[in-house]
């Protein structure tokens, strides 16, 4: 399915059992095709707040209802919602345009999340497929890049 536009969007949300944002891969195994630029804007409209704050609450719950509330690490059940089970793949400070891309995201329980960030990533069953989202990820994003900067 090709998304083009924000009404092919609208559609895909009502025709596919997950949104978009979610499973839009850009790349050979795509269920989804979603140009960057036009996910980049959907982000942006879907997570609008007048402060930071605002905006990564708005995305966390946003996550939580949509990814579920299993660990992808553990499969342990989280109970109910807290903040503390997003984990950026890629850290908010470094990566700041992609912190509100849902495909950077695991939920993660507290000590799932905390072996990302300070642990051995690379013993975690995650790893391999957040290594695969990061190269999609820094991948899109550099095609936003303004052209004397690449």
């Amino acid at each position: 399915m090709k998304i083009l536009t924000i009404e092919d969007y609208r559609n895909a949300m009502l025709s596919l059992e997950v949104d978009p944002l979610i499973c839009g891969w850009d790349d050979k195994e795509s269920m989804v095709y979603l140009p960057i630029q036009l996910r980049v804007e959907i982000q942006g409209a879907k997570f609008y707040s007048k402060t930071r704050t605002g905006e990564l609450q708005k995305f966390y719950r946003w996550c939580w209802e949509k990814k579920g509330n299993i660990c992808e690490e553990t499969g342990m059940y989280l109970l109910s919602y807290s903040a503390k089970y997003i984990s950026h793949i890629l850290t908010r400070g470094a990566h700041y345009e992609k912190s509100t891309d849902p495909r950077n995201i695991n939920i993660l329980s507290v000590t799932a999340h905390r072996e990302w960030e300070e642990g051995n990533r690379k013993e975690m069953r995650i790893y391999w497929k957040n290594q695969k989202t990061i190269l999609l990820l820094n991948r899109e994003y550099f095609k936003l890049r303004p052209k004397n900067l690449k």
